[in-house]
């Protein structure tokens, strides 16, 4: 599904996550991996754009866990893609131990695999024509990020903030509750027309919205 220019969605099925394709050119970038139950759908999207899965480059992700990070080991087994884990968490990924959250119950494994960049709080990135910055969003887990394209005016918002005002759990490891609420709360401050979280609909046109809903319910709930 194409949402805006060079950014296409995969919707998560069952336990996983979304899955955004990044486009420009021979390049493609994955944000989230899924599960990986479901990756066929992935290189299917990726052929649909007349290129071969090979032409995934990057793949980037928002936080560790299973439904947004099993994929990972099999994109990298058939594509070499450049992996791209925030600092605080790329020893999970690397160590095989991290990405733990349903794997057991999922019956899936996660071998070790490289990080080949790992993020820092507000550095920039560049990836398929876009220059994202790397914004720590601790809560749903201490190490999860969102991705802002501030020319675009588009948030990647992970699992820290979801449409109609919704948001993520704090009761997995490294979850904290108040550290989430200031995160949201920083996140009201963005100027952000397009919201693309990591499970339910993406938002086209007034995400900051639903942001600033999500930021008076989480201290409501949490």
């Amino acid at each position: 599904m194409r949402l805006v220019e060079g950014v296409y969605l995969v919707q998560g099925t069952g336990f996983d996550a979304n899955v955004y394709v990044l486009n420009k050119g021979n390049d493609v970038a994955l944000i989230d991996t899924g599960t990986g139950i479901f990756i066929s759908g992935i290189y299917r999207l990726v052929e649909s754009l007349g290129l071969k899965r090979e032409n995934i480059r990057k793949v980037i992700l928002t936080h560790v866990h299973i439904d947004h990070s099993g994929g990972l080991p099999k994109i990298v087994k058939d594509c070499s893609p450049e992996v791209y884990v925030y600092e605080g968490e790329a020893p999970y990924i690397e160590t095989g131990k991290g990405a733990v959250i349903l794997s057991t119950m999922m019956g899936l494994s996660f071998p070790p695999t490289k990080v080949d960049v790992r993020l820092k709080d507000e550095e920039t990135i560049e990836i398929c024509g876009r220059r994202l910055k790397v914004m720590n969003t601790p809560g749903h887990t201490a190490g999860s990020i969102c991705l802002l394209d501030e020319e675009n005016r588009i948030l990647f918002s992970g699992d820290t903030v979801f449409a109609d005002g919704s948001f993520g759990r704090v009761d997995f490891p490294t979850g904290e509750p108040e550290a989430l609420v200031r995160s949201i709360k920083m996140l009201t401050t963005l100027d952000v027309k397009h919201l693309f979280p990591g499970h339910m609909n993406p938002v086209l046109d007034h995400g900051g919205e639903h942001i600033k809903l999500a930021a008076k319910y989480v201290e409501m709930f949490v």
